[in-house]
């Protein structure tokens, strides 16, 4: 009979964590409580991945509702930290609509994509900015993906496979409190892909690790006693 009670115990645990892949895409959008744009399906952002092949960065992103469908002004920003990143969104007094987010957000480079499928590239050096060749940038449904070269950000500091990436959708430029969601990746030395949790998922997770640790507490303890009993 214990062994029956263990197995039911633990099969609760496993139906807990596999519910998360079929209650993540039915979550709402989780925005940034300083956000004040329109909360569009389209600016949630469900996964980001980075690759590096050596001369060029593949990034990629996915959302929850096709891209055409996001609100006009809308961006998709990649901030790149090439070396040099700093936290550029406290380098201006914060303000009612320049409110304190994205802390430790390092960059010193980003790529701004269009949900038209226009690109450029910001230096932050006083230059022009570097346009994408359009044929980089693919949008299907509700992905994204760019092909970067390296030529277009070249190292300040790290090696491109250590460079650091985030991935923030807003909607115009110039204030923190147009920024919807913030994901990042640490570096692009092997291909990722960074799934983007919604709390119901953790609590299902915390669920099912917790009935976990209860089965190992309870196996001892249930093992003495029909030692004992024998």
């Amino acid at each position: 009979m214990p062994m029956s009670r263990t197995f039911s115990l633990a099969a609760c645990a496993v139906i807990a964590t596999l519910a998360i892949a079929s209650q993540q895409g039915a979550q709402a959008a989780q925005f940034l409580s300083t956000y004040i744009g329109p909360k569009s399906q389209a600016l949630d952002l469900t996964s980001i991945s980075v690759g590096f092949n050596g001369s060029a960065f593949d990034l990629t992103s996915t959302s929850a509702a096709p891209i055409s469908s996001a609100p006009t002004g809308s961006l998709y920003v990649w901030g790149i930290n090439r070396g040099a990143g700093t936290d550029r969104f406290f380098t201006s007094p914060l303000t009612a609509t320049n409110p304190d987010i994205g802390s430790n957000v390092l960059f010193d480079a980003v790529l701004l994509i269009n949900p038209n499928g226009t690109a450029k590239v910001n230096l932050f050096n006083n230059g022009p900015l570097e346009t994408v060749p359009t044929s980089d940038i693919t949008i299907s449904g509700d992905t994204i993906t760019a092909i970067l070269p390296l030529s277009l950000v070249p190292s300040t500091g790290f090696s491109p496979d250590t460079y650091g990436f985030d991935l923030w959708p807003r909607v115009g430029a110039g204030q923190n409190d147009q920024i919807a969601q913030f994901y990042g990746i640490t570096n692009s030395a092997d291909p990722k892909d960074v799934s983007v949790p919604e709390p119901a998922s953790w609590l299902l997770l915390g669920t099912g690790l917790a009935l976990l640790a209860w089965v190992r507490r309870l196996l001892p303890a249930r093992r003495a006693r029909h030692a004992m009993a024998r």
